[in-house]
């Protein structure tokens, strides 16, 4: 049972709501909650586009169970996305 334990198999007592975010002690709370700062290279300050990231933005922000590396990637994944669709979006006015 020791060896499950240090293989993290078993929970190590006193058991520890927290147990296992050992890498996200080091996160501050504002790096979860407050992720528009990505957005500023790459999204256009105003229009449909930015609307949604904002609202991607808020969405991710509220969600406990993602770490700060799994959120970047998602508005990385979206930035990509727009790029790609880029002739797109501006024949339709949105960027």
């Amino acid at each position: 049972m020791i060896l499950w334990t240090e293989q993290g198999k078993l929970w190590h007592l006193p058991v520890d709501n927290e147990q296992g975010l050992e890498a996200e002690a080091a996160v501050g709370f504002h790096e979860h909650v407050f992720l528009e700062r990505h957005l500023e290279p790459w999204c256009p300050q105003r229009g449909p586009l930015r609307h949604f990231m904002e609202l991607v933005c808020v969405a991710l922000g509220k969600n406990p169970w993602l770490s700060v590396e799994e959120k970047r990637e998602h508005i990385v994944w979206f930035r990509d996305y727009f790029a790609e669709k880029q002739q797109l979006l501006a024949e339709l006015k949105a960027m």
